[in-house]
């Protein structure tokens, strides 16, 4: 994962859209950057997989629906993961 166009001193809020086994090596991308990178939300319509996700990565704001997390975050970047 690169982030570019990134400065150090803005912090860009994540929304992620998937929580199947994609999810571990995206997370592990934005650990990398954690000055710049912060996940904010899960979404996935598994609710059992979601929240098994959500807790393993410290993730607390967790949606079942894309529409209600997009509206309910103020998210800089969303990475759909499906």
């Amino acid at each position: 994962m690169k982030v570019r166009n990134a400065t150090p001193d803005k912090i860009n809020r994540i929304g992620l859209v998937g929580a199947g086994n994609i999810l571990k090596m995206h997370m592990r991308g934005i650990q990398r950057y954690p000055e710049r990178l912060v996940p904010i939300a899960l979404c996935d319509v598994d609710s059992a997989r979601l929240h098994e996700a959500a807790d393993s990565w410290g993730i607390t704001a967790r949606y079942e629906q894309l529409e209600e997390m997009l509206s309910s975050e103020n998210l800089d970047v969303v990475v759909v993961m499906t």
